[in-house]
């Protein structure tokens, strides 16, 4: 009983091409698995067999029958029969089976969908664009102060159009600013408009807590806020 899904085997009737016409027609199952295939070997294999053939319809009619040349003749038909009949049986089930066309490749899976992004806190985007923007001034101030200071950077108390994100120049600006911008208490907001006044300008963060007074918590809060630019 043949296993379910395979197909007969009848390749080994093309054998009896050859066998049955004496070799003559040895070179037809090469033939028909050439053209079925599109092989350039069956179709070598075919032009083997049929070299016999041709040199025999050759041979009667140009030498004598008792020659040399007409017993190779012979000799090469006979090759012809039976090389042909043995070769067409064990490939023949190859030359008459079509071949299978290719499985198409599966295409390889798309990139996982993005999740769409929580929505974020306005607040929260409003306060990191200002954070990027004082990053981005600060660059500009070490890379260019003359431009820096032609924009006012750290001088919200100047005309001026470009956003620093809320920088402010404390040896600059006036004590108000100090107050409004960066809560401050009004007294040592004073006092750090004396202090640089008489001892010069403010060079870092701990000054303004021993000379002027300002609150701890209070430059906590702002630090990341504050310029001590040079007069």
């Amino acid at each position: 009983m043949r296993p379910p899904g395979r197909e007969p085997r009848r390749g080994w009737l093309l054998a009896l091409i050859p066998a049955f016409s004496g070799g003559l027609f040895s070179f037809v199952p090469f033939l028909v698995g050439a053209m079925i295939h599109r092989s350039r070997r069956y179709a070598l294999y075919a032009v083997l067999y049929t070299v016999p053939v041709l040199w025999l319809f050759v041979a009667i009619g140009t030498v004598e029958p008792e020659s040399a040349w007409a017993g190779l003749a012979v000799f090469g038909l006979m090759l012809s029969w039976a090389g042909g009949t043995a070769h067409a049986a064990v490939v023949g089930d190859r030359l008459i089976t079509a071949p299978r066309p290719a499985r198409p490749t599966p295409a390889p899976p798309g990139p996982a969908p993005i999740p769409p992004q929580a929505s974020v806190d306005p607040a929260v985007a409003r306060a990191l664009a200002r954070r990027t923007r004082r990053e981005e001034a600060r660059r500009l101030l070490a890379s260019d102060p003359s431009l820096a200071r032609e924009l006012g950077i750290g001088r919200p108390d100047l005309p001026r159009q470009y956003d620093d994100g809320g920088l402010i120049d404390v040896n600059h600006v006036p004590a108000e600013i100090l107050v409004r911008e960066l809560g401050f208490p009004p007294q040592a907001a004073a006092q750090v408009v004396l202090a640089r006044e008489t001892r010069g300008p403010f060079t870092e963060l701990p000054e303004l807590e021993v000379y002027a007074n300002v609150p701890a918590d209070v430059l906590a809060r702002v630090a990341d806020r504050l310029l001590f630019l040079p007069n």
